[in-house]
């Protein structure tokens, strides 16, 4: 019994930690922070669960089991860490196109593109278009080289002011829009190169625990099995003692019913005989 309940808790684990996963990949596609404080949820239960069974593994004696489990448990301490990260690193960059960076780079980009388009200066209006070029082409890629190409762009765009044929007023107050855009590309920029690093260390602490998941089943399923097989060999050794009890007390019931009769029978057969 204690076998078996070992097994079904580590069954429940397993199941916990499919919907953890997936949990986790619905936040990262949908960006639902609902999927993410159920992914948490989840997997604060998985820690009570991993503890429990460890306490009943080491109540039936099997302590490297146990220590196999708390590692397991220590590994997935070490994947949580990384998806909150993760989490933080999606909140800050938005989780919607209005909000945190996300929505301050666009309005940033709105209002400076509307300011040149509104001047009207070619040159301007070029470099512009290849800034946002480099912008997209680091959503896309995550590169970090286009921030580099950003920065040479945004250099050519102040130079590109300074010869246009634009009052001073207008001149400083480009000059400010350009640094509001780059501050906000920059920011986005850092986070989701954060983000990317925090994604692979998800996924590689989880690739690294699942080895050791797989040799916790196994190793649990072994202990169920071994449990079943001593219930079975038990359980026929019990069938084949009832079966020499019942046969040793039918001889027994027989036995005694045979003197019981000689006993009655012969006193009658002296008595008639008489």
């Amino acid at each position: 019994e204690a076998a078996r309940t070992i097994s079904e808790l580590n069954r429940k684990i397993e199941i916990e930690l499919l919907e953890a996963r997936r949990a986790e990949k619905d936040f990262l596609l949908r960006n639902d922070i609902k999927k993410a404080e159920s992914q948490v949820g989840i997997s604060k239960a998985v820690a009570l669960d991993i503890d429990a069974l460890r306490g009943k593994v080491v109540a039936v004696g099997k302590p490297d089991l146990a220590r196999q489990i708390e590692a397991m448990s220590t590994s997935l301490q070490q994947y949580q860490k990384h998806f909150m990260a993760v989490v933080e690193a999606k909140r800050l960059l938005g989780l919607d196109e209005t909000s945190g960076l996300e929505g301050r780079l666009r309005k940033s980009v709105h209002d400076i593109e509307s300011r040149v388009n509104q001047l009207g200066e070619s040159s301007l209006l070029v470099t512009m278009l290849t800034m946002r070029r480099h912008e997209k082409d680091f959503m896309l890629r995550r590169n970090a080289k286009y921030g580099d190409d950003m920065k040479k762009r945004a250099a050519e765009f102040v130079a590109g002011i300074e010869g246009a044929n634009i009052t001073d007023t207008a001149r400083t107050e480009l000059k400010q829009k350009l640094a509001d855009y780059q501050r906000s590309f920059t920011a986005w920029m850092e986070t989701a190169l954060a983000l990317a690093t925090e994604l692979k260390a998800t996924s590689d602490a989880f690739a690294k625990v699942e080895p050791v998941i797989e040799a916790v089943s196994q190793s649990v399923e072994g202990i169920r099995a071994e449990a079943e097989r001593s219930n079975r060999t038990m359980s026929e050794s019990i069938q084949r003692q009832m079966e020499i009890a019942i046969l040793v007390i039918a001889f027994v019931v027989i036995g005694a019913g045979f003197f019981i009769g000689r006993s009655v029978s012969r006193p009658l057969s002296a008595m008639t005989a008489a």
